[in-house]
C-alpha cells in the first residue's frame, strides 16, 4: 500500500533526465517539421504583397492616363507631345536598388523618376513643371496613396519609356523578388512578354 507521504515525495522530485530529453527531442522534431512550412507561409504572404503593391501601382498609372490622356513619364508635364523628353524608369521612393542580371543600364537607369513625383505630388523629376490641373485633360491625382518598399527591401521599378505612344513593348511595374535581382528583359514585344526569374509584377500594358 502506498503512503500519503510516499505519493508526496514522489510529486515532489520533478521530472527524470531521460523525460527531459524526451520532451526536447520531441519539440526537435516538431520544430523540424513546422518551421519549412512556416517560412513557406511567410514567403507566400510576400509574394501575396508584392502583387498587390504592383498592381496597385498599375492601375494608379492607369487612373492618371484616363484622366490626361497620357501616361506619368515625362520629365516637364506642361511638354508632353511625342519626342518630349521622358523618363526611362519610374521607381518608388521608399526600398533600396536592386541589381540587375539583364538589361541594368535601362531598369537602373539614372534617367528615373519616383512614382511619388508623378501619380502623387504632380512634381515631375521633382521640380519640373506640373500637369496643368485645369481642362479636359487634367491631373486630378492624387492618384496613390502611401509608397513602400518591396517585402525584400528593394524599391518597386517600371520600365516607363515603353509607355510613349506607339511603342509596342510590355510594360511592367515590378519587384526585383527575393533574389533581389530584376531578371526580366526591359523590351519584350507584348505578344510574348514574361517576367524572369523569381521577379513579381503587374502588366500595364
Amino acid at each position: 500500500m502506498v503512503t500519503k507521504r510516499a505519493c508526496s515525495e514522489r510529486s515532489t522530485k520533478g521530472f527524470t533526465l531521460i523525460e527531459i530529453v524526451i520532451v526536447l527531442a520531441i519539440i526537435g522534431v516538431l520544430a523540424g517539421i513546422l518551421a519549412p512550412m512556416l517560412k513557406s507561409y511567410v514567403e507566400q504572404a510576400k509574394m501575396r504583397r508584392a502583387e498587390q503593391d504592383t498592381k496597385t501601382l498599375g492601375e494608379a498609372m492607369l487612373a492618371f492616363n484616363k484622366d490626361v490622356a497620357r501616361f506619368p513619364i515625362f520629365q516637364s508635364g506642361t511638354a508632353t507631345t511625342p519626342g518630349s523628353a521622358v523618363f526611362v524608369v519610374l521607381k518608388t521612393e521608399d526600398g533600396s536598388a536592386p541589381a540587375a542580371s539583364v538589361d541594368s543600364a535601362s531598369w537602373l537607369s539614372a534617367t528615373a523618376d519616383t512614382v511619388d513625383n508623378q501619380l502623387k505630388k504632380n512634381t515631375p523629376g521633382g521640380a519640373g513643371a506640373a500637369y496643368p490641373t485645369t481642362g479636359e485633360f487634367a491631373w486630378r491625382g492624387p492618384y496613390m496613396g502611401e509608397t513602400r518598399s518591396d517585402p525584400w527591401g528593394s524599391y518597386y521599378v517600371c520600365n516607363a519609356t515603353n509607355l510613349q505612344a506607339g511603342n509596342t513593348n510590355a510594360v511592367w511595374v515590378l519587384s526585383a523578388g527575393a533574389n533581389k535581382t530584376i531578371e526580366t528583359t526591359f523590351n519584350q514585344a507584348r505578344g510574348t512578354a514574361s517576367l524572369g526569374g523569381d521577379d513579381v509584377g503587374f502588366r500595364v500594358k
